[in-house]
């Protein structure tokens, strides 16, 4: 099923634990303005849809349709280094992820 970005945004603001008011107010906007975003009444500015994406926790590829949800946390996990999510996500774990992060760490020293 392909969802809008409306739906997207619904569906990463419910993932997120958030209701639409404490979205809003995240955002400083108000509730009516993200109903509209979420029925596709009304479409957020790309500057405003990038502030949305890091509220949520996502990126601005999932809103926009070009990842599903899994990778867009993989892509943030990595961009942060955020070992424990890698390992959720890639169900490894003893360390696996922090261990290449440390690698890649060392190899830009030189």
């Amino acid at each position: 099923m392909f969802l809008g970005e409306g739906e997207r945004i619904q569906a990463a603001r419910k993932r997120a634990g958030l209701t639409q008011k404490e979205l809003a107010q995240r955002l400083g906007l108000a509730t009516g303005t993200i109903q509209q975003y979420e029925l596709n009444k009304r479409q957020p500015r790309t500057e405003q849809l990038r502030e949305i994406a890091d509220a949520l926790g996502v990126t601005l590829g999932y809103l926009l349709g070009y990842e599903n949800i899994q990778d867009s946390e993989l892509i943030l996990a990595v961009q942060n280094q955020d070992t424990q999510t890698l390992e959720k996500i890639l169900g490894v774990q003893n360390g696996i992820p922090a261990s290449f992060f440390s690698r890649r760490e060392r190899r830009r020293r030189f």
